[in-house]
């Protein structure tokens, strides 16, 4: 019994691994480059070179800049380098690669979203409903 419980305990967190991108191509994803086949990386230029030279700094250095931050919705290994107005955040039912999200509360999450459906909508309700009562009233009160 007790094997089964580790075994699936075991399972379990290398789904969650499996669940996050390889941090060997972190600093590509992080910068905006693109993957090619073969493990190579894509730079602005046209050229093109393996990922593990570039991550070793043998070939592409003038693209392995400092002065880079992560646009919205991308992966993040490094929580500070989100761009400005972003953070790192990674969606509460998932155990997967954190990415750069809007910090504003009004566009955040689908915040709009539920303003309208737990505040606008119960609020016009409870007015429409006040009017109908107020209606009700003042015929009773003309019946009498």
């Amino acid at each position: 019994m007790h094997k089964k419980i580790v075994f699936l305990l075991l399972v379990s967190f290398r789904l969650t691994l499996f669940s996050m991108i390889d941090p060997y191509y972190k600093e590509v994803l992080e910068r905006g480059y693109q993957l090619m086949p073969g493990d190579s990386v894509l730079f602005p230029d046209g050229s093109a070179c393996t990922i593990k030279e570039f991550n070793r700094g043998i070939c592409g250095q003038k693209w392995m800049t400092t002065d880079y931050c992560v646009e919205e919705g991308k992966a993040i290994w490094n929580e500070h380098r989100c761009c400005e107005g972003l953070e790192a955040s990674r969606a509460t039912e998932t155990d997967g690669q954190a990415t750069c999200e809007s910090t504003s509360a009004w566009f955040g999450n689908g915040t709009i979203l539920y303003f309208f459906l737990g505040v606008l909508i119960p609020l016009g309700l409870f007015v429409i409903l006040a009017f109908g009562i107020k209606r009700k009233m003042k015929q009773q009160n003309v019946r009498n």
